[in-house]
């Protein structure tokens, strides 16, 4: 009964709230009402104490559709900022703006709204163009002097959160020509960037990547032919897809820790979903441990997640349960993760860590109190 009692204490004392802003954080927007396919500008404060804490901002257009889900830093003083593209093909109607701030395990929240409506950019009219002159046999007419077009400057967009400045670009290429499931979640993560803006290298920069990649495929040698019978290729290994974010219903969210603290928007699990991306996802030997992972946890995670949603009490001791597994991987923030080796190495230091944490830790205290209350 002492045990009961004092996980039930521990459950209590692990309620995180969501509270209101109260003027800890705010944003305006520099217009709210757009049309289809217009950029808005969202620049917000958070209390300057707080500064350089990091600001989740999520957009749902009219139909509860996310168009874009972000994380922004705010500056030294507290300020942040960011600018999003409403869709050509977003629905008409009040698309709502949230941006939250988590301080000391409480989440802070400001919501708004901008309305979109309907395009009324007219389209430009066909050019219809004057048939030729033919000039008389006798008469040569000197070339007319084309002017040269001015040069236009391209818009230059900030490199996406999970891109590593240390990988070679064409590791981000190759995926997205190679990996149709890598392809879908860019193309639907990021709806106002290409391929080629998202990895910050320009559009000439992505076509040699293109042109070289296409020829080293070409340059393949056939295998050599063997008088005997030649045994069955083995068929490659599975490449694991990148998991979604833009919500559960994809199959890629973290669905346990997004029931357990109410939001993909929560600190949390973006924390989860960035160490994946960033981190696990970039060696082979974490993609493939990823693949079987998958397999395992999507097996059982949607009926607990149903029934964290059912039960607020359960829901609290799954938070309380999760805290010492996000304080465990947060091991991996403060190292240097290049090679297959290291990979393992650590990979392997957290599985135990956890397995100590979670299994060693509370069998000896059992076994010390059945000890203690036997005499």
């Amino acid at each position: 009964m002492k045990i009961i009692a004092l996980f039930a204490l521990l459950v209590l004392v692990s309620f995180v709230y969501t509270a209101s802003a109260s003027g800890i954080i705010s944003f305006n927007l520099d217009r709210y009402s757009v049309e289809q396919g217009e950029i808005v500008t969202l620049t917000g404060q958070i209390q300057p104490n707080n500064a350089g804490k990091p600001v989740g901002v999520e957009i749902k257009d009219a139909d509860g559709d996310v168009i874009l889900i972000r994380t922004a830093t705010s500056s030294s003083s507290g300020s942040f900022s960011l600018q999003f593209k409403i869709p050509t093909s977003s629905a008409v109607g009040n698309v709502d703006i949230t941006t939250t701030v988590e301080i000391d395990n409480i989440v802070y929240s400001e919501s708004g709204t901008v309305f979109v409506k309907r395009s009324t950019t007219p389209s430009e009219p066909e050019v219809v163009t004057e048939p030729e002159v033919v000039a008389e046999p006798e008469v040569v007419a000197e070339p007319e002097v084309v002017a040269e077009p001015e040069a236009v400057v391209p818009e230059t967009k900030e490199t996406l959160s999970f891109v590593d400045p240390e990988k070679d670009p064409s590791h981000y290429v190759q995926r997205y020509l190679n990996e149709p499931s890598y392809k879908d979640w860019f193309d639907t993560s990021f709806t106002d960037y290409t391929i080629y803006e998202g990895i910050g290298i320009s559009e000439q920069e992505y076509q040699k990547i293109v042109n070289e990649l296409t020829k080293s495929a070409e340059a393949e040698p056939e295998p050599e032919s063997v008088a005997m019978e030649a045994e069955p290729e083995p068929e490659p290994e599975p490449t694991a897809a990148p998991i979604e974010t833009k919500s559960e219903s994809k199959g890629g969210g973290c669905l346990i820790a997004t029931a357990a603290f109410g939001s993909e928007m929560a600190p949390q699990v973006q924390f989860l979903r960035e160490l994946r991306d960033n981190t696990v996802l970039q060696t082979q030997s974490g993609t493939t441990f990823m693949t079987g992972f998958n397999q395992f946890y999507y097996s059982f995670s949607p009926a607990v997640a149903d029934y964290e949603r059912e039960n607020p009490v359960f829901k609290e001791a799954v938070k309380l349960t999760l805290t010492p597994l996000l304080t465990s991987l947060a091991i991996l923030n403060y190292v240097d993760i290049n090679t297959e080796q290291e990979m393992l190495g650590y990979g392997i230091g957290v599985i135990l860590l956890n397995i100590g944490m979670y299994f060693v830790a509370p069998a000896i205290v059992i076994i010390s109190l059945k000890k203690r209350f036997k005499f």
